[in-house]
């Protein structure tokens, strides 16, 4: 139960770094042209690396040790996100 619950955590902490993404650096300006600025990238390709697999292992193993450490190192590195 416990995984399933910071499972939803890091799917909340995805939808979360995409939004502040969005609202603090959409663009980036080079002269004249605007294109879309690095952190959008990371923060959905990135996000979706770190909260996928372990909404996996919640999913499919919920309540072993492998899940409990998986979710806790997808959380450390979410931090440093």
């Amino acid at each position: 139960m416990l995984d399933r619950l910071f499972a939803g955590l890091l799917m909340a902490q995805w939808l979360l770094a995409i939004c502040l993404a969005i609202y603090f650096a959409p663009y980036t300006y080079n002269g004249l042209t605007r294109s879309i600025h690095p952190h959008m990238y990371l923060a959905v390709i990135g996000g979706g690396l770190l909260s996928l697999y372990p909404l996996f292992v919640a999913i499919k193993m919920p309540g072993t040790t492998t899940s409990k450490y998986v979710i806790s190192t997808a959380q450390m590195l979410f931090g440093s996100l």
